[in-house]
């Protein structure tokens, strides 16, 4: 089961990878928050958008590999101040 903090979705056993998940992300997720974003800044015109076109994907493995000497928090932490910088 997928959930997304909005619902949830029963996925079958052959859709339980990697690429389907990026697939329902994109297709789903990446759509309800643009969709808010383009109702959030026609309502607040001084609000710029701020949303990338792109979703951008990286596996827990990857991170590690990337950064062996940080802890998954420490990771997690320098990854939530990176994104924060994008949207300031």
């Amino acid at each position: 089961m997928l959930t997304n903090g909005i619902g949830k979705k029963i996925i079958s056993k052959e859709d339980r990878n990697e690429e389907y998940l990026k697939r329902s992300c994109k297709k789903n997720l990446l759509c309800f928050f643009k969709a808010t974003e383009d109702y959030i800044t026609k309502e607040y015109p001084k609000l710029t958008k701020k949303l990338p076109e792109e979703i951008t994907f990286i596996t827990s493995q990857e991170l590690e590999d990337k950064y062996p000497t940080l802890t998954p928090k420490k990771i997690e932490n320098m990854l939530l101040l990176k994104s924060m910088e994008q949207f300031s």
